[in-house]
């Protein structure tokens, strides 16, 4: 099942969000079974730290278009368009020279680079899982641990139900090898499932405008409070199918 993988029609698969999105702007409308709503276009909005006023550090504001590439927010820049490959955020501005000298080119997390930026490149990694088979194997599969059965998810839709088959173990009781298909509908209870403002499939437009802080990420939940997400237990999720992350960024997992 893994290898024949589609995200639903008009989704695609979104590495920030480590499941399937409707374009920017957009959600997914369950009944209809398809993406409704204005999809957003041009940059992303530049993040305001006043929202994170508990934040100590003065923070200033980026884009990313992975972990390993970041540039200082520019309304013009690709990595700071409004797309599912792209995400804008506010962090400590101590990394600000150094991210105008590298020019968006890629970070090489283990060449000298500051532990500042080290610790916005960690932050973003455990936010970010590139391909859509690793998302399958890692929350759709219970070869990991965080496949979830279909009574552990809120507001999910009854056709996001897949069946595990093909000599995996089902170790998760009833109703055989029954999971919740997280990356397709990802909703509460998804162990990729974060909490920000937006529904199935219009998580994007809720995630980005995140704040890092040295080892948490800070994000805007659905009623409008500052939720506080640590660094380290992102990274020991996406660092169990990607090994080397776990040495790169020191998790204790």
């Amino acid at each position: 099942a893994r290898g024949n993988f589609k995200c639903p029609t008009g989704m695609s698969y979104c590495p920030w969000t480590r499941a399937c999105s409707c374009p920017p702007g957009q959600a997914w409308d369950g009944r209809a079974r398809k993406c409704t709503g204005e999809v957003t276009t041009g940059c992303w909005p530049k993040p305001e730290p006043k929202t994170f006023v508990d934040v100590k550090v003065k923070l200033g504001a980026y884009c990313a278009a992975s972990p390993y590439k970041i540039v200082k927010y520019d309304a013009n820049h690709a990595y700071c368009q409004a797309s599912l490959l792209n995400v804008v955020f506010l962090a400590p501005l101590e990394i600000d020279a150094e991210i105008s000298l590298l020019g968006g080119k890629l970070i090489d997390v283990n060449a000298s680079i500051s532990l500042a930026l080290k610790n916005v490149c960690g932050g973003l990694a455990g936010l970010y899982l590139e391909g859509v088979l690793d998302a399958v194997a890692l929350f759709n599969t219970n070869k990991y641990g965080y496949a979830v059965r279909p009574g552990d998810v809120v507001g999910g839709l009854l056709y996001a139900v897949v069946d595990l088959v093909g000599g995996l173990t089902c170790s998760l009781g009833l109703g055989g090898c029954k999971v919740y298909d997280c990356v397709s509908y990802c909703t509460k209870g998804c162990k990729n499932y974060i909490d920000v403002k937006g529904t199935i499939g219009g998580y994007i437009s809720g995630l980005v405008g995140f704040c890092l802080d040295v080892d948490v990420i800070l994000v805007v939940n659905k009623v409008g409070g500052i939720l506080t997400i640590t660094v380290n237990s992102l990274l020991c999720i996406v660092g169990s199918l990607l090994r080397s992350l776990l040495g790169v960024f020191n998790c204790n997992c």
